[in-house]
């Protein structure tokens, strides 16, 4: 499972090999990973604005997790027991926008996959406390975003914004599980907090924005870094973000949603 882990990890935060110079990734691992975090992103930010026009006595709810399903996104909101049940369904039908939703308020007991991710998630919150190695940035909150599949079991964990006008990139991590729910290690994807600010003003001209991975951060743009910038990029009009570090140069296009990757060295000749 480690070594499982570890490749698929590698893939994930990469996408590139070093015989590779210069590559599309349209359809690779990276932008699929990086389409399933969006998607996951968009559901809670939709949820927790839903959450927040309903009356607290009826819906009041420990937490929320979503899951793909049949095409669109299907939203588990729990209560706070020790054993908790399904409080509300949120179905997203498509792509997740508010006038796709409907909701189902039928209590009932999770389905065997929901209590998979709920279980990793809860072991999430649990690892959040207990490692120091997770360290929150002033004006941030923690999102995590448990992912099950045929590759293995998996949680994100972002340091979302707390504010309008930034954008946090870094300071994101990488748990695995076992096949029965156990926590097995957490990566840390960045080596710091990396915040830009942003104006939203759609007069404004394009622009191109940087930052830089270093350490043990990955060489190229992540999946996380990619759903960041797909989350944020239209409303703060950028046309280009990209990731340089000592070996790389990842750009993604956010008017055609590409991912390209070059060595620096082929980046430094096309651009002398």
């Amino acid at each position: 499972m480690r070594k499982l882990f570890a490749i698929i990890a590698m893939c994930i935060a990469c996408g590139v090999t070093r015989a590779q110079s210069y590559q599309r990734f349209n359809n690779d691992s990276i932008v699929t990973e990086a389409k399933r975090l969006l998607n996951a992103r968009l559901v809670g930010r939709i949820t927790e604005n839903w959450l927040m026009q309903q009356d607290d006595r009826k819906f009041a709810t420990a937490g929320f997790f979503s899951y793909e399903e049949a095409g669109g996104q299907k939203c588990i909101l729990f209560s706070e027991e020790d054993t908790p049940v399904v409080l509300t369904t949120l179905w997203f039908a498509g792509s997740p926008r508010e006038e796709t939703v409907s909701m189902d308020s039928t209590h009932r007991l999770f389905t065997p996959y929901e209590r998979d991710l709920y279980t990793i998630r809860k072991q999430t919150e649990q690892q959040i406390v207990a490692d120091a190695g997770f360290k929150k940035s002033n004006n941030t909150r923690w999102n995590i975003i448990p992912f099950i599949d045929e590759h293995f079991k998996r949680v994100y964990v972002f340091a979302d914004a707390g504010s309008n006008g930034t954008v946090v990139f870094g300071n994101d991590y990488l748990l695995s599980f076992d096949e029965a729910n156990q926590w097995q290690t957490t990566r840390a994807l960045h080596q710091n907090t990396i915040p830009l600010n942003y104006r939203e003003g759609k007069d404004d001209e394009p622009i191109t924005t940087v930052h830089h991975h270093s350490g043990c951060a990955a060489s190229c743009l992540t999946a996380t870094d990619i759903s960041t910038v797909m989350l944020y990029g239209k409303c703060a009009n950028w046309r280009k973000h990209m990731v340089i570090s000592k070996s790389y140069v990842s750009i993604w296009d956010c008017e055609k949603d590409e991912l390209v990757t070059l060595t620096v060295k082929d980046w430094e000749r096309q651009h002398k």
